[in-house]
């Protein structure tokens, strides 16, 4: 992997012991050879092919496919234009480059894992950013989930991958911070594919010793303790809140529901919508804040049918993977040791948990689409006011204007990850943490560190 970057000797180095040797002048041994110069930006720029094909657009960079000169694979690059007019990307610039360093640190460190996408190339220059990935194009593991019923035991194995990769992140103290099943995808459009985790845009180093304390994720898969976060009291979290959002899609691709959703008609009875609430408003990230602070079980340990049709095992795997005190939860090296790898899986199709899994996946583009709509009705909003208020404003300025609005439904290639801001400003803000350090983009993922927001997956 190409970085361009300066490098020290690190701290507390200790010296070798000291052994006579005979050398030249220039301080090298007698025929060795001068060690080669890194690359340069353009010497790595220069190894790809960035095509005009666009996967993706969020917040802060664009995503575009790309493919190596040397072999044509295809790669996905994300282009953070540092010299960017765009008033958005403005806004919060400096620290989204920063965002885009740390993601590259930190994913330069995971590479090589057979289940977490890889970081290829890190390139940065006066104008412009550009981070070349490992391109998963096999799309969403429920896609794939979707197209017909599923065995017990192939649900297994896709956990046994996601665990994998998991305890890879986990094991060098990073935490990623937005697991949810849109981050879970294929290298192939196949059942039987490897698995890849993708998007590092929200991943952090857990100090050693130490936790976390902003706020954010996507609302549905956040653990108890991110909600609870409160650096005042010393309330933080690590990796094991990733473990949690686990326990939620694992208990999605055995029953095809949500572990809470059979409380959330009698929450909904409870706690009706407050005066200047609509009646139609998702309140997904009120029910999911209040499930994680509350003592629920969830569906698989209740008596309910979907329960009975998975093994006592997976059942078991799926309390432990969602117990509440994240102490007392299992880690990602342990689940694998669990019992339910070595038990005899039920050999029943999952009839019912794929049929719900096509209508989860079609409710959720149906969401996008409507985003995508309403989208377009505010660009028209803006444009006819901005025209009103400057009529002879030129074309190029009224869109440097518009960058204010991020189009839904071009945000987040899946095959690439998302384009994420912990920066950027949103109408589609949740409660600020006490950590919060600003607002959040919507739609797609394009959230900001110190919150939460719904996104489009949240319905």
């Amino acid at each position: 992997m190409g970085v361009c970057a300066s490098s020290q000797s690190p701290p507390g180095h200790s010296e070798s012991p000291r052994v006579a040797v005979a050398v030249h002048e220039s301080g090298r041994l007698p025929g060795a050879r001068r060690p080669a110069a890194p690359p340069t930006p353009g010497e790595i720029l220069d190894r790809y092919d960035i095509l005009k094909e666009r996967l993706g657009t969020g917040a802060t960079s664009d995503v575009f496919k790309g493919k190596v000169k040397a072999t044509g694979k295809p790669v996905a690059v994300k282009v953070l234009d540092k010299l960017t007019r765009d008033a958005h990307r403005q806004e919060n610039l400096a620290e989204d480059i920063q965002g885009a360093r740390t993601e590259a640190a930190l994913m330069g460190e995971l590479s090589g894992s057979a289940h977490v996408a890889d970081l290829l190339d890190f390139v940065e220059t006066p104008a412009k950013i550009h981070t070349f990935l490992e391109l998963v194009p096999g799309g969403e593991l429920y896609d794939q989930l979707r197209l017909e019923p599923y065995t017990e035991a192939e649900a297994r194995e896709h956990f046994r991958q996601m665990m994998l990769g998991m305890a890879h992140v986990h094991e060098r103290g990073i935490v990623h911070r937005d697991i949810k099943p849109e981050n879970i995808l294929m290298m192939e459009p196949s059942r039987t594919a490897a698995i890849k985790i993708v998007d590092f845009g929200f991943a952090e180093r857990v100090p050693k010793g130490g936790q976390l304390f902003e706020r954010l994720g996507t609302p549905k898969y956040v653990a108890p303790e991110v909600w609870r976060a409160d650096d005042r009291r010393g309330r933080g979290y690590g990796t094991n809140a990733d473990i949690y959002a686990f326990g939620i899609i694992l208990h999605q691709m055995l029953t095809g529901q949500e572990p809470f959703d059979y409380v959330k008609a009698r929450w909904a009875r409870a706690h009706p919508p407050e005066a200047d609430q609509s009646p139609s408003e998702d309140r997904t990230q009120e029910f999911s804040e209040w499930a994680a602070s509350h003592n629920v079980p969830p569906m698989t340990e209740t008596r309910a049918p979907e329960a009975e049709k998975i093994t006592p095992e997976a059942r078991d795997l799926i309390v432990r993977l969602l117990v509440r005190d994240p102490a007392s939860r299992i880690t990602a090296a342990e689940a694998l040791e669990h019992a339910w790898f070595r038990a005899a899986p039920r050999p029943e199709p999952l009839v019912e948990a794929a049929e719900r899994i096509k209508q989860f996946q079609a409710r959720k583009r149906m969401m996008k689409a409507m985003n995508a709509v309403l989208f377009t009705a505010r660009v028209k909003n803006v444009v006819g006011r901005l025209r009103q208020a400057a009529p002879r404003q030129s074309t190029g300025d009224s869109d440097a204007a518009l960058g204010v609005l991020d189009d839904p439904a071009a945000s987040d290639s899946p095959s690439a990850g998302a384009s994420k801001s912990r920066t950027a400003a949103s109408d589609r803000l949740a409660g600020p943490s006490p950590t919060a350090r600003g607002s959040a983009t919507s739609e797609g993922g394009a959230r900001t560190a110190g919150v939460l927001v719904s996104g489009a997956s949240d319905t």
